[in-house]
């Protein structure tokens, strides 16, 4: 008997294991979720790119035609200083984005151990996101409180730590032992044949009725760790709700500007080829094709 000691403590390890397997998931949700944004970041800024490519080639057409007007004289030379200015800022974009796409795809190296393939397949998440949004923010929160595994973890994390107060308990308790033994001799000290044999059983009784206070401290030190243990899951619970609020409400806002965003690419599109062809004959300066070359590619 040692105070429930031996059993406070495997059920302390039983939680503490269960605690593990949590955070092991919630590790592994967390890489998942990295890796998730890694992909679909090379896809965006692969993307991107191609948009800053363009939007050089577009530049660098301007620029050989109004280099020949004014090369013709029937240029202007601030044309000419107003589009290489320009040219020089697409210049600078393209290199922007290819070393946004060098560091994603560092970091996609760095999670899955390979670079990302020359062709990504699409990720389409619209099916989750609206079954995400059709349930009000209470029932999403209900089922991250009962999924998520962190906040599992910090929950039974909490036991494992009132079982450990049980186990600075036993301090306080008696240590009792049931000793036994048994010994034979066949020979004595003389090297004669004198068999003796000997047994013996016992019990062994310790009790500790002062040890200087450490027994009350180690108790103290068990509780404030069940205390650390509940804040832990108060912040954990805090955190989440507040992850998760803030999701759903980027996931409404996006929902709603992607119509009107949508609406503004294509009419910049059709307004910078309409000042392209106006800009051939005339009736565009300069300035209108550069301003609606850089809005589209905004």
């Amino acid at each position: 008997y040692d105070g429930f000691l031996t059993s406070s403590q495997v059920k302390r390890f039983k939680q503490a294991q269960v605690v593990r397997y949590f955070e092991l998931l919630g590790e592994v949700e967390q890489k998942s979720l990295e890796t998730a944004l890694a992909y679909m970041d090379v896809q965006l800024f692969r993307e991107l790119l191609s948009l800053a490519e363009q939007n050089l080639i577009t530049h660098v057409d301007v620029f050989k035609q109004i280099e020949e007007s004014v090369e013709a004289g029937v240029g202007r030379r601030a044309d000419l200083e107003q589009i290489s200015g320009r040219l020089s800022l697409a210049e600078s974009n393209v290199l922007t984005e290819l070393s946004n796409l060098h560091d994603v795809t560092a970091r996609f190296l760095r999670l899955v151990g390979e670079k990302p393939a020359e062709q990504l397949a699409s990720v389409s998440i619209d099916g989750y996101a609206m079954e995400d949004l059709s349930s009000d923010i209470e029932q999403t929160l209900l089922n991250a409180y009962q999924t998520n595994p962190s906040f599992n973890a910090a929950i039974y994390n909490i036991d494992a730590q009132k079982f450990a107060v049980d186990s600075a308990k036993s301090r306080y308790h008696p240590l009792v032992n049931l000793t036994a033994s048994y010994g034979a001799q066949t020979r004595d000290e003389a090297a004669l044949n004198n068999t003796i044999s000997e047994a013996n059983i016992g019990v062994n009784v310790t009790y500790n009725l002062y040890n200087g206070g450490a027994d009350r401290a180690a108790i103290r030190q068990a509780l404030s760790q069940v205390d650390l243990a509940r804040d832990l899951r108060d912040k954990a619970c805090i955190d989440m709700r507040q992850t998760i609020q803030i999701a759903k409400n980027d996931i409404e806002n996006v929902s709603e500007q992607l119509p009107s965003l949508n609406a503004h690419r294509l009419s910049s599109s059709r307004v910078k080829s309409a000042y392209m062809d106006q800009f051939t004959i005339g009736e565009r300066s300069l300035l209108d094709l550069l301003d609606s070359e850089n809005e589209y590619y905004e």
